[in-house]
């Protein structure tokens, strides 16, 4: 039994606009997931790579792209094209960058790539709770962890400020003044 893509996806935007989801979300969803499936269909043979659509003429590569999507079968997506699929979204030039090349950072953004397996994830398992799926190929995508930002340590003279003022109309100033001493010397 074959599930196109094309159809699934349009019932499976028009249940998130039944659910209430505003219009942006459904266009958010819709571009994610569009994207994602020029990667699955290049794994499955239906497309050639990105680099090869880019030489294409826009009107060609338009035509690709939609036959492509008429023809995903997605009973044949697997975990691993869709892993695949990431990692390429992940490491691909940002677009926003194309004036200013040096300045595009290596990958994604992991909110970035968190969204697009979400949208992913979303999509799949409604398509198994459904079902139009007999399994479901996005369970185990886990989102990319978010980095852990180092905290802002305070500048000089507010750190100089806060000092100077600890002690200042409290009843216990050796009290306050050790509080911010320590506050300060241990970056809290």
């Amino acid at each position: 039994m074959t599930v196109p893509y094309a159809v699934t996806l349009e019932r499976f935007l028009q249940r998130l606009s039944n659910e209430g989801r505003s219009a942006r979300t459904l266009t958010a969803y819709r571009y994610d997931l569009d994207d994602t499936m020029i990667d699955v269909a290049a794994s499955l043979g239906l497309l050639p790579d990105r680099a090869a659509l880019d030489r294409l003429a826009p009107q060609e590569r338009e035509t690709a792209i939609l036959a492509a999507r008429e023809a995903i079968d997605l009973a044949a997506v697997t975990p691993d094209v869709l892993d695949e699929a990431l990692a390429e979204f992940r490491t691909r030039p940002d677009p926003r960058f194309l004036t200013h090349p040096e300045r595009a950072p290596e990958e994604r953004a992991p909110a970035t790539v968190a969204r697009r397996t979400s949208a992913l994830r979303s999509f799949f398992a409604w398509c198994y709770r459904t079902g139009r799926l007999p399994a479901d190929p996005a369970a185990l995508l886990e989102p990319p962890r978010r980095r852990k930002r180092m905290p802002r340590a305070l500048d000089r003279t507010i750190a100089v400020q806060t000092f100077d003022q600890a002690a200042a109309g409290s009843s216990w100033p050796e009290r306050d003044l050790l509080i911010i001493t320590l506050a300060l010397a241990c970056g809290l």
